[in-house]
């Protein structure tokens, strides 16, 4: 009967305790079903991607980047959790908390998904590239998150027209890994086509390119390395790193590529020995991905390609300690890209160095491909980055966010990633809009004879060697004429390096892009580029437009609404302030504020928000037989303060220039208008004209409204930029001198909450200034209007209520 009784009492303890436990559970699964709904179809921030394909969208690539925001786990993060970045790294190990959940993908053109389901399950990350291309029509799509009962988004339409491209993405992760050649060199060169261009550089059309490489280190043979840095506590020791650090490590790739192409023993044994020094520093310590990570970046992407061409000069042994450092370098990269907190770079792709750094990683997956187990899972990552999201600072138009500078820097970095991917597996990135397109980005708004580089950091230097360079490369990849002939104006021939070995073709003739369009627009950025002799750098006038999407962020500036010109060889209106170094004084309270443009700022200069949120946008651009018209807004770049900057620009063909801005704020303040110039300008306040010399160039200028202006010009900065001892040469924006610069306001005398200005702009060369007359000037809410006569020709142009240029003929 005892027994019994405490076996009827066990059994109630058991039952009571399944129940408690269930109910927990049931609690839990609930919990975080309550969880995942309300992340569910979240509105992007301005730093995320956005839900691709959008809602009701046409798509131009088949099949679509399929694209949407992470649900995240609700995580407790362990007490010792050392975080990715902050003062208290000092060598600490960040590992990475890769627990979360995976998502179903569901394509259907049935929008209740009864029938005809693409289900794809097991997404690791909220992007997925489809190996298959989809049929014509109109489409449904939803992902789901996976959490024992999957929990689906909203359904989005999209429709897949009969022309759109056909890119699927790789079907088998496994076959392209088996696709790249075994053994070692497999970068760029394989074994099997080394003796061919071995004998071409001994004696072939690459000796010369051959002897310039050996030429440029054979006084670096054998020099002293530097030892490890001690960790960089602020900008000077952060520089004196990359001085001592960086030149010699990317020598060590050019004595392995010259070991490579000659097979000479004491090329190699120098690649071997800088592979061996700077793979013996702690992978963890000053030079990690949390330190000073463009040491980490150099001797990640130059030390794979010394090691992969010198590998045979390496004994098994130092073969080991290479890989081991190396290996635990590349995984920092991974892991940032991928794990990074609230960085993930398939969800806040906003980042400037990460743009770079899944094109290091992809050199590296490819170098230990089917060597490393975990190349594959780098690659695949690497490759979904470029299908869906490359490149974060562009659109498929090509223009870069960033500027020209920093396009030169990123784009040589993608174009060795793109090289060494199509030469290892045939998987060509060069199928993507962008890449076909971006070249033009830089004939057009950065031609060759350019004075200036806006819009971005480094924007006041010209044109640099890397930049034709580029140019040369795009121009054998896409066999573009008109790209050559960027590189031959500067006299750059192919690049002495492994792309120009690879790239290298005399078989293209130069072209002068006198029979393209005299103008274009790049809306992925805001930039519209409007010439008068395009390609003819003596009587060529090109006049800069720029109203920027992407907010005044990473290296670009909040100048929306901002413009350049640059006439007959000379720069006239420019972009000014200098670029020190990213967050010098010069650099924050100069030229990345919204006074340092040819724009608009109020009381003492109060301009835009340097954030993403603050935008700009190119509301029209048309293009007639006469004129050119572009309307730019800015007033969500100003972030409340103004209720309104809208720029009208009109260009009367060949090179007049009239702009309205409209300006209204929602308390009255001084309106402020810029210029900006190198030389001092010759000012009328009374007859509220300006001109601009440079050169043989001139600009005359005339204010028409306000009827009253007060007009100041000075010299010089606030704050002015310091030099810096900087070593590396492809660097241009530290090579040379700081000059003064001049800089002239005209403003309203009186506070005031709304104001028109309207100025004619007409470049000229020396001995040839225009005469213009101004009649007929009406200015009311529903009609601007006004006759213009110049150099015998007359104009009727009209502004509200709509858009009218008409030669007038007496």
């Amino acid at each position: 009967m005892k027994l019994k009784s405490n076996g009827r009492l066990l059994f109630l303890i058991i039952l009571i305790s399944h129940l408690f436990i269930t109910h927990s559970c049931r609690k839990e699964l609930r919990t975080d079903s309550e969880s995942i709904k309300e992340q569910l179809d979240l509105q992007p921030d301005d730093n995320q991607v956005i839900y691709s394909p959008e809602e009701g969208s046409t798509v131009k690539v088949n099949p679509p980047p399929f694209t949407w925001l992470p649900v995240k786990k609700n995580i407790e993060f362990p007490p010792d959790y050392v975080k990715y970045s902050g003062a208290e790294f000092q060598g600490k190990l960040w590992k990475p908390i890769k627990e979360d959940y995976n998502y179903t993908l569901q394509i259907s053109k049935d929008k209740n998904f009864n029938s005809g389901i693409i289900d794809i399950k097991g997404i690791h990350i909220s992007t997925h590239a489809l190996n298959e291309p989809l049929e014509a029509g109109e489409w449904f799509w939803r992902y789901g998150v996976e959490n024992g009962k999957t929990v689906f988004s909203k359904t989005r339409k999209f429709v897949v027209p009969d022309d759109a491209r056909i890119w699927p993405f790789p079907k088998n992760m496994k076959q392209v890994i088996h696709s790249i050649p075994k053994g070692h060199p497999r970068l760029y060169i394989p074994v099997k086509e080394l003796d061919s261009y071995k004998s071409r550089a001994a004696n072939g059309d690459l000796e010369q390119t051959l002897t310039k490489i050996k030429n440029s280190i054979e006084k670096n043979m054998g020099e002293e390395l530097p030892p490890e840095p001690e960790f960089s506590v602020n900008m000077d020791s952060w520089w004196e790193i990359y001085n001592t650090v960086i030149p010699p490590c990317d020598r060590m790739e050019t004595f392995g590529l010259v070991y490579l192409l000659t097979g000479d023993k004491k090329y190699g044994e120098e690649a071997r020995r800088r592979l061996l020094h700077f793979f013996s520093w702690n992978p963890d310590g000053s030079t990690a991905d949390r330190g000073h990570n463009e040491s980490n970046y150099r001797i990640v992407t130059q030390g794979t390609r010394a090691y992969d061409w010198a590998y045979d000069l390496l004994t098994p042994e130092e073969r080991e300690i290479v890989e081991k450092s190396l290996r635990r370098r590349a995984e920092q990269l991974y892991h940032r890209l991928k794990y990074r907190p609230g960085s993930e770079y398939h969800v806040y792709n906003r980042g400037s160095h990460e743009e770079r750094i899944t094109g290091f990683l992809g050199e590296v997956a490819i170098c230990f491909a089917g060597e490393w187990e975990e190349a594959e899972d780098w690659l695949k990552y690497v490759l979904t980055i470029h299908w869906n999201l490359y490149p974060a600072w562009a659109k498929e138009d090509g223009a870069w966010h960033q500027g020209p500078s920093y396009w030169t820097f990123y784009q040589y970095r993608a174009l060795h990633f793109l090289t060494a991917l199509e030469r290892a597996t045939g998987i060509d990135l060069m199928q993507k809009d962008f890449f076909r397109n971006t070249p033009y980005y830089i004939l057009y708004t950065n031609p060759p004879y350019a004075k200036f580089s806006p819009f971005g950091d480094g924007a006041h230097n010209p044109p640099t060697a890397m930049r034709a360079e580029n140019m040369y490369i795009y121009s054998s990849l896409l066999n573009d004429p008109y790209l050559r002939w960027y590189a031959d104006y500067l006299n750059v021939g192919h690049p002495k390096n492994i792309l120009g070995i690879l790239l290298k073709d005399d078989g293209i003739e130069s072209k002068p892009p006198k029979d393209l369009p005299q103008s274009r627009y790049f809306p992925g950025v805001g930039l519209v580029s409007l010439h008068t002799d395009f390609g003819d750098a003596d009587n060529d006038i090109h006049f800069l437009f720029h109203s920027d999407s992407y907010g005044g962020v990473s290296h670009g500036h909040p100048d929306q609404n901002a413009f350049t010109l640059e006439a007959f060889g000379e720069a006239l209106a420019i972009a000014s302030g200098y670029y020190p170094a990213f967050g010098s004084d010069h650099h924050r309270l100069w030229s990345r504020q919204t006074k340092s443009s040819n724009t608009v700022t109020f009381d003492d200069g109060i301009g835009q928000e340097g954030v993403a949120a603050a935008k700009g946008k190119v509301v029209i651009f048309e293009n007639h037989e006469l004129y050119d018209y572009i309307l730019g807004d800015a007033t969500e770049a100003y972030m409340g303060k103004l209720n309104k900057f809208y720029r009208h620009v009109i260009h009367i063909r060949p090179g007049v220039f009239i702009i309205l801005d409209e300006v209204e704020a929602p308390e009255p303040v001084t309106f402020e208008w810029w210029l900006h110039a190198l030389s001092e300008m010759k000012t009328n306040q009374l007859e509220k004209s300006i001109t601009l010399s440079e050169g043989n160039a001139r600009l005359k200028m005339k204010f028409l409204l306000p009827e009253e202006l007060n007009f100041n010009q000075f010299t010089g900065f606030p704050h002015p930029p310091v030099l810096i001892n900087y070593t590396d040469t492809t660097m241009p924006q530290f090579s040379r001198q700081y000059e003064d610069q001049w800089h002239f306001t005209a403003s309203t005398p009186q506070k005031v909450t709304n104001a028109n200005f309207v100025s004619v702009l007409v470049p000229y060369k020396h001995n040839t200034e225009p005469v213009f007359d101004i009649s007929k000037l009406t200015d009311t809410p529903n009609d601007f209007s006004f006759e213009l006569k110049i150099n015998e020709r007359a104009y009727s142009i009209d502004i509200r209520p709509e858009i009218s240029v008409k030669e007038i003929t007496y």
